[in-house]
């Protein structure tokens, strides 16, 4: 085969209604670059050798990942809060590509002094892997205690609606399970945290009177909306890494892409242009991430948030 065929071949394509995606790139030109992988399936190679593999799809012009995503691509989301869990003062099920994430919100009354550092809500995170094990994982402890901190410390709604009376009050606390693990975690269970505060209500408390059980009662049938401190647009928490060519990866997906992207960052924000940034964590490793790689990441950021609320708000 000729140089030419090789690269005609190299860019084998498919059309889609809309658009046309580049599919595997020839992988029998691994031989000389990558040594002897090309003699192996794609499925093999991707094992082997991971970030080669990766690399092979990001080199092609126009550059495309191994699921067919363009590197700025977000995966498809979906969100539903209209079907309450049991018991629950607020729940949501978000969906992001082959991602589940299932938040549920319960209260509880406790003495104001039992809550020295003033923070009232408290997350907990698990993420289903498949397997038996009951232990918690590292990465499940990392994420709760991130979204506890960043949840607190962005204010997401005045404690003064979780007041009592008799110096007690309600705290929220959210329980965030995330199915079939595709990615990392944080954005979905962010996500789910927002779209489930977003629909919770706090039943109405009774104070104890002389003529009754001297205890706070909760009503069964009335309750208020919990008020966010954001008018329509909430803050979302966007994943996204930097390739070793310093392209951007939005939303990075599968083995390959956690193994193969070093860069990553992490940002809290909302869609309004000149909005706060809430949070942005960042892990270079062998990337090189620049200012300008930072004000991308923050514009895609942006642009997703602006999905993520169009999803709540028709719900």
């Amino acid at each position: 085969m000729c140089a030419a065929q090789r690269a005609a071949r190299s860019r084998a394509t498919y059309k889609t209604s809309s658009q046309q995606i580049f599919v595997a790139p020839d992988l029998t030109m691994a031989s000389g670059r990558y040594g002897d992988l090309g003699q192996f399936s794609p499925t093999i190679f991707s094992k082997l050798s991971p970030n080669l593999f990766f690399d092979k799809y990001i080199s092609l012009d126009p550059p495309v990942r191994p699921s067919l995503r363009a590197p700025e691509a977000f995966r498809e989301s979906s969100i539903n809060s209209s079907q309450p869990l049991p018991n629950a003062l607020g729940s949501a099920v978000v969906r992001f590509g082959d991602s589940i994430a299932v938040c549920g919100i319960s209260g509880s009354l406790v003495d104001l002094s039992d809550i020295p550092d003033r923070k009232f809500l408290y997350t907990n995170v698990e993420c289903h892997r498949g397997d038996r094990s009951n232990s918690v994982a590292p990465e499940d402890a990392a994420v709760s205690e991130w979204i506890y901190q960043n949840a607190n410390g962005a204010k997401l709604f005045d404690p003064a609606q979780l007041l009592v009376a008799d110096g007690k009050a309600v705290i929220l606390v959210a329980q965030i399970q995330v199915l079939s693990r595709s990615a990392p975690p944080a954005g979905i269970a962010w996500a789910a945290l927002m779209a489930a505060l977003r629909v919770t209500k706090i039943p109405v408390a009774r104070p104890p009177t002389e003529d009754f059980v001297p205890v706070i009662k909760f009503s069964a049938t009335e309750s208020t909306p919990l008020a966010l401190a954001f008018d329509g647009q909430l803050p979302w928490c966007a994943e996204l890494g930097v390739a070793t060519n310093g392209l951007v990866i939005a939303d990075p997906e599968g083995e390959i892409e956690e193994v193969s992207v070093d860069g990553r960052v992490a940002v809290i924000l909302t869609q309004a242009p000149d909005g706060p940034l809430y949070n942005v964590t960042l892990t270079a490793r062998s990337a090189t991430i620049t200012q300008a790689t930072i004000d991308r990441c923050i514009a895609l950021a942006r642009a997703r948030a602006a999905e993520l609320d169009a999803l709540v708000a028709g719900l």
